[in-house]
């Protein structure tokens, strides 16, 4: 299953994905229909999955409000008030910006920052995890995988191999999400067996006792605003209508 998955993104990322100009390699050309937006958003943003699972595990439904609630807060306050002003003022990345605001210096000083913000190396190192404990292999081999797996067809293809492989991904997602939620409540229950079977604490979001991660977390969830996989996808979109849109549905879906 895991080979074909695979074989199947290699194969969808590297064919008919020739860019003729630079900015369609990086942009698409800036037609990213709505479709196409939610898919990439969802599948993009919907990360860290193995410290949230570790979270959860150990703290219960209060890492619904860390890592959920306060992500769909800010990914709406970006969706309506910063996303579409992107896309309309036509700044393709925080960088330019600062370079034509403020200067050559300030737009250094940023790149460095949002590549650190926006660097893959948690994902390379989430992938490759799954890759040796599903494979019995050693760590450096699964990391080498990973990173030829998820570069091979981004370096060949552009943005525009990243959003048709992003539109098998979320399909392979929900439908991953529907077997498991079957399931597990086949063999196990429902909502009465997880009353009867976490710890209590799990249960109780423990507000008081948490607000200092609480207040911490509310500011990280922020993060999205200099994002720049966000930032690629809000400039690379059709309209800025299909931004509001897309971080609407992104959020519904989210949840």
């Amino acid at each position: 299953m895991i080979f074909i998955y695979f074989f199947t993104i290699l194969l969808i990322g590297l064919i008919n994905n020739k860019n003729s100009t630079n900015f369609e390699y990086l942009y698409a050309s800036r037609k990213l229909t709505l479709t196409s937006f939610i898919a990439t958003i969802v599948t993009t943003w919907y990360g860290a999955i193995l410290d949230v699972g570790r979270y959860t595990y150990e703290n219960g439904i209060i890492t619904w409000i860390i890592f959920c609630l306060f992500y769909y807060f800010s990914a709406l306050l970006y969706g309506f008030l910063i996303g579409p002003r992107i896309h309309k003022k036509n700044i393709s990345s925080l960088p330019e910006f600062f370079i034509k605001r403020i200067g050559l210096n300030s737009g250094y000083i940023s790149s460095i920052l949002i590549y650190l913000i926006g660097s893959p190396i948690p994902y390379i190192i989430i992938f490759s995890t799954i890759i040796s404990h599903v494979y019995n292999i050693s760590y450096f081999n699964s990391v080498i995988i990973g990173v030829i797996a998820s570069n091979l067809y981004l370096y060949v293809g552009g943005f525009k191999s990243v959003i048709r492989t992003d539109k098998i991904q979320f399909i392979l997602m929900y439908l991953g999400f529907g077997i498991l939620i079957y399931n597990l409540y086949t063999q196990y229950g429902g909502y009465e067996f997880i009353i009867s079977n976490i710890p209590q604490k799990n249960l109780s979001l423990n507000i008081k006792e948490n607000m200092g991660i609480l207040i911490t977390w509310f500011f990280i969830s922020f993060t999205i605003f200099i994002d720049p996989s966000i930032f690629q996808r809000s400039y690379s979109s059709k309209n800025s209508l299909n931004i509001k849109k897309g971080f609407i549905f992104s959020v519904i879906f989210w949840i």
